[in-house]
């Protein structure tokens, strides 16, 4: 079950990723990146039907397997995508992510009802496929469809942090609301360059605010 799951899904992609042209990759909004110095074949895909569902249930088994604290994705609360990439000849799933969609929610140890930001919950990518670029390309996919002054990411390991730094982001500065520590939430921006007056030596100096 799980080759015929992977075959059918790999004919839909070579059809799509044949049809886009060489080595793009497709994001959520349609749009074509190159990702380093090359072009190169993947596809970040919405889990959507069954057979989606069943390949991101055998990715998770095993990313539980590193990390027995990892949630199971939720249908009803949260959204995931999918990495595939041509590895050792054929198209194969190497890595997940999925986020909880931004809605409004009813806490009882607050006692109010609050607005619960798009949030990247997790991330992860198979042992065979790291060192590759590809947690990055999906953190970098997540920024892209989510727009805003910051980004929210659940309990982020520390992996997780230091991508973030290496793409530009720092945690905001506190206070988190109680319920946001509650659920783990931590909130990251690109610091803003503030320029100072030159030194005696003509050059410029910056403090580096976080938004």
């Amino acid at each position: 079950m799980v080759v015929a799951a992977i075959s059918e899904i790999e004919r839909e992609l070579s059809r799509e990723i044949g049809s886009a042209g060489s080595g793009s990759l497709l994001t959520e909004k349609g749009a074509q990146a190159e990702i380093g110095p090359k072009l190169r074949k993947e596809k970040l895909i919405m889990v959507r039907d069954f057979k989606d569902k069943f390949i991101l249930q055998m990715l998770q088994k095993e990313a539980m397997l590193e990390n027995p604290g990892f949630k199971w994705f939720e249908e009803h609360l949260h959204k995931a995508r999918i990495l595939w990439a041509l590895e050792n000849g054929s198209r194969q799933p190497v890595g997940y992510y999925f986020y909880r969609v931004e809605s409004w929610e009813h806490f009882k140890h607050v006692g109010k009802i609050v607005d619960y930001p798009d949030t990247l919950v997790q991330l992860f990518v198979t042992q065979a496929n790291r060192r590759k670029g590809y947690a990055t390309l999906m953190v970098q996919d997540f920024i892209d469809n989510h727009p805003g002054p910051m980004v929210w990411v659940e309990s982020p390991k520390r992996e997780t942090v230091k991508l973030l730094q290496k793409l530009g982001y720092g945690e905001g500065a506190p206070p988190y609301e109680l319920w946001q520590m509650w659920e783990g939430l931590t909130k990251w921006v690109k610091p803003r360059a503030t320029p100072h007056t030159a030194d005696w030596q003509g050059t410029t100096s910056c403090t580096v605010d976080l938004l």
